[in-house]
């Protein structure tokens, strides 16, 4: 920090052959004050790296089980919960697997708000079949039941009911 403290510059500075900045490091640990002194210091919460994953400091946090803190921290510097870049997705990150993380992910669904949360949860995460949103990969019982509470439906079911809409417009 006392390094921070003597170069702001250093806390937006993105590596020229990534794109990831200190915020992206420090997010992926556990020291909540060097995440808060670097959005202190105007380090980008929303900032992309430039490879194919263009992963955020908040993907990076979800992704690598950083504290509850640390997540909270992001959120409330507006670090975008409902960020999807190539078939990626924060919520995907947050619910799958056996364990899933239900604290992260509520904070993330709360984050939103109702309407982007319902489009967040069902964000597709492939082009071709077999469509999946975070539900498939959803394995924990309680992240699945937060994830339909909040609009969630399988892959399949998303698909179909976009595809029933485009028939009942061109009907209508």
């Amino acid at each position: 920090i006392a390094l921070l403290e003597s170069c702001q510059a250093l806390s937006t500075y993105q590596c020229p052959r990534t794109g990831s900045t200190l915020l992206h490091s420090a997010a992926m640990g556990v020291d909540l004050k060097s995440v808060r002194r670097l959005i202190q210091l105007n380090a980008n919460p929303n900032a992309c790296e430039t490879t194919l994953s263009g992963r955020t400091p908040l993907m990076y946090a979800v992704q690598h089980y950083a504290p509850l803190g640390i997540i909270k921290e992001l959120l409330n510097a507006g670090a975008k919960a409902n960020f999807c870049l190539n078939k990626r997705s924060i919520i995907n990150y947050a619910s799958r697997g056996a364990e899933g993380n239900l604290p992260v992910l509520e904070a993330l669904l709360d984050s939103l708000g109702v309407s982007k949360a319902t489009k967040a949860v069902n964000y597709l995460l492939s082009d071709t079949e077999p469509y999946k949103t975070a539900l498939d990969f959803a394995q924990n019982p309680q992240v699945r039941k937060l994830l339909i509470e909040h609009g969630a439906l399988s892959g399949a079911d998303y698909v179909a009911n976009l595809r029933n809409e485009i028939k009942l417009s061109r009907v209508g």
